[in-house]
């Protein structure tokens, strides 16, 4: 058993050691639509993944979905390899994550939100890198997202979390059980 234990461990720090680590920054992240104020340090959220990992269109359309819940949109979000931070200085982002990848080239997104939930009704961003990056696992990548001000500053290129609408079965079925607890209760 304890050479067991000893083994674990050997492979758990030889992973860490030959993971990278990821810097992301971004800048001049303003609140929707405004050209004077910027989303406070602790107010918004970002999500950040590479393509490769989490198709980009299978973020939008869960973001987008009425037919997911609330619940079931965050837990996405959370799943896969996507890392999550608040914005640390108002307007702007620096963080650092590790992920232990193959070598070869990546396009990194992030995807912004107006505060640190993800809310129905609430608005969100998504930016990219114009350029890919690839590392080597032993050395960090930092991944400039850049200055956001022309993105975040225009209000059309913010989207709204689509709030769930419960499917008309679900309802029917509600409505058949309350009937029928109703029925019961009167003939007791």
């Amino acid at each position: 058993m304890k050479k067991l234990v000893i083994a674990i461990a050997i492979g758990v720090a030889a992973i860490a050691v030959n993971a990278a680590s990821v810097n992301w920054t971004a800048s001049n992240i303003f609140q929707p639509g405004s050209t004077t104020d910027k989303i406070a340090a602790g107010s918004g959220l970002v999500y950040y993944f590479c393509a490769q990992e989490t198709a980009l269109a299978d973020v939008s359309s869960a973001l987008a979905s009425t037919e997911t819940t609330l619940a079931e949109k965050v837990s996405f979000l959370n799943g896969g390899s996507m890392d999550h931070a608040a914005l640390d200085v108002a307007g702007k982002i620096t963080h650092s994550t590790t992920w232990d990848k193959a070598a070869g080239s990546y396009t990194f997104y992030a995807l912004i939100f107006e505060n640190t939930s993800v809310t129905e009704g609430g608005k969100y961003v998504l930016t990219a890198v114009t350029s890919t990056y690839g590392w080597d696992n032993s050395s960090d990548t930092g991944v400039a997202l850049g200055n956001q001000k022309t993105l975040t500053q225009n209000a059309a290129s913010w989207s709204t979390v689509a709030a769930s609408v419960p499917e008309p079965t679900s309802g029917v079925l509600m409505l058949l059980g309350l009937a029928g607890l109703a029925l019961k209760r009167k003939r007791a």
